[in-house]
């Protein structure tokens, strides 16, 4: 089963399991007080899923995935330049669950 690198808020535990939807709780959690400075990132979210919803239908919606990256050494350089307060974990994907691939590149 290939490795991915996981990008979280915490710690886990060995054989943790990481719910759905991470994007959607840190984006859209009103008791974080530093929400006021992720409205942009909130609304082009919202724009993201709009599209999604209209034209892709069948693809994974972002706000109930989780981004997985391939190499940890694009995991380290998403942390370093994006989302420094985030802990890198090792973690296998479910056979069962339902995979994606994309460039984060076209997305910034």
């Amino acid at each position: 089963m290939p490795i991915y690198y996981f990008l979280g808020q915490h710690s886990l535990m060995p054989g943790s399991m990481v719910a759905p939807g991470d994007m959607r709780r840190e984006l859209f959690n009103l008791r974080q007080p530093e929400l006021a400075v992720r409205w942009p990132q909130a609304l082009r979210e919202m724009i993201y899923e709009n599209v999604r919803q209209t034209f892709f239908e069948n693809r994974p919606s972002r706000l109930t995935a989780h981004s997985l990256f391939e190499k940890l050494d694009d995991a380290v350089e998403h942390i370093q330049r994006f989302e420094p307060h985030k802990v890198i974990h090792e973690v296998e994907a479910m056979p069962q669950a339902d995979q994606f691939a994309a460039d984060l590149i076209y997305i910034r």
